[in-house]
């Protein structure tokens, strides 16, 4: 996932932060908000301790603050949720997305793209329950957000396909999988045309539709 070299992107954050922190201060919100995507880009490549370390620091910088009641303290937590649930570790992921989504509701607009980072995370955890009613109420919400977006948006065909999961699930009733397949397709055309670098999501995409 992502696009670009995550560890050129490292170095990158590196020298931001330390050059933030030197001109601003480290608790200034902007070296936070640097502290929170270095602290990402070291999830995405597995440095998941590290990466640990460092959103949680963010957080606390920020309740220290006068973030905690708004967005910044939300895109914190996004990430945060994202690093424990790649430590396996998900009633965690789920109590900082819980947390997130009470802050973007009550503070950001009420169709804020920001909300699509913890309805997606947050239907993915549903999902793995067996919530589907309420993963798919979600995605729904995800979705009318995000439509109007560009047809090559690989935020949108990552939300049609998760969708296409939920309502295209065995259980689901025979109605639904029209929908579902409908989809997915959608998602594969715009991976498609995003290229390579998003070759390994078409073939997901494809392998899905090809299981159907």
């Amino acid at each position: 996932m992502g696009r670009g070299s995550f560890s050129d992107g490292i170095v990158q954050y590196e020298r931001a932060l330390q050059r933030a922190a030197e001109r601003l201060g480290a608790d200034d919100r902007e070296t936070i908000a640097l502290l929170v995507r270095y602290g990402d880009a070291l999830r995405r490549t597995g440095q998941l301790e590290e990466a640990l370390t460092h959103l949680q620091r963010a957080l606390t910088l920020y309740e220290r603050g006068d973030g905690v009641e708004g967005p910044p303290t939300a895109e914190a937590l996004i990430a945060l949720a994202a690093c424990h649930r790649a430590r396996g570790e998900d009633e965690r992921a789920w109590l900082a997305l819980a947390r997130a989504r009470e802050l973007l509701e009550s503070h950001a607009r009420p169709a804020s793209p920001m909300l699509i980072g913890v309805y997606l995370p947050l239907a993915s955890l549903l999902e793995a329950r067996g919530e589907f009613d309420d993963a798919e109420e979600l995605l729904r919400a995800a979705l009318s957000i995000r439509e109007g977006a560009d047809a090559d948006d690989p935020a949108l065909a990552s939300l049609r396909f998760a969708l296409a999961r939920i309502v295209g699930r065995p259980s689901a009733p025979l109605e639904d999988h029209a929908e579902a397949t409908q989809l997915a397709a959608q998602a594969e055309r715009t991976y498609a045309g995003l290229g390579l670098a998003w070759s390994a999501e078409r073939r997901a995409v494809q392998g899905w539709l090809a299981a159907r």
